[in-house]
């Protein structure tokens, strides 16, 4: 690491590593601040709990996909088609690519069961990514790619679930067709 990290960096990327490699209820301050090479009290004085490090490094690593923004630059139906494919196959390459990613990503579904904080976060972002894909099938709506009963919400919910489900399935390296089954989720949208 060089010098222009801050000690707050620091101390996200060594709870990201820790989570990553030996989960969150094994990743106490103690080997944060060794990882780090600050005291403890060094690490309270940026986070109050290890709960709101693992929101922070959460926050960091979760950054939606901005899929309206890059559903509105097709300017075609048939555009928007192979753009609602490639950025779930974005979404899914990003994901089969980064081990430690995975890691930490299971590890918030895990907490989410457990630590109120956590599971409010894990809502929030969904809500978000959800927000985003309705935003962009209502353009999709606008420029004619889909009929005017197509129900965007439902749409957006239904390829959120089905983005979710295909993760897990990448995480856990079953032998699923993943980019397929979301090009074939995609298309049952278009009549």
């Amino acid at each position: 690491m060089n010098g222009d990290v801050s000690t707050r960096d620091k101390i996200l990327e060594a709870m990201y590593h820790l989570v990553a490699k030996e989960g969150y209820d094994r990743a106490s301050i103690g080997k944060i601040s060794d990882a780090v090479g600050v005291a403890k009290p060094s690490i309270y004085y940026h986070f109050k709990s290890k709960e709101d490090i693992f929101n922070a490094v959460l926050d960091a690593i979760y950054v939606t996909m901005d899929y309206n923004g890059i559903l509105r630059q097709a300017g075609t139906p048939e555009k928007f088609k192979d753009a609602l494919v490639g950025v779930g196959n974005a979404v899914l390459d990003g994901y089969r690519d980064d081990s430690e990613r995975r890691a930490v990503m299971g590890e918030m579904a895990v907490q989410a069961t457990r630590i109120p904080s956590v599971n409010s976060h894990q809502v929030r972002l969904s809500d978000e990514i959800i927000e985003s894909l309705e935003n962009g099938l209502h353009y999709g709506k606008e420029i004619g790619a889909f009929d005017a009963s197509f129900d965007e919400r439902l749409a957006a919910e239904t390829l959120y679930v089905i983005m979710s489900g295909l993760g897990t399935t990448v995480a856990n390296h079953e032998n699923v067709s993943s980019r397929a089954v979301w090009k074939g989720a995609v298309l049952r949208l278009f009549k």
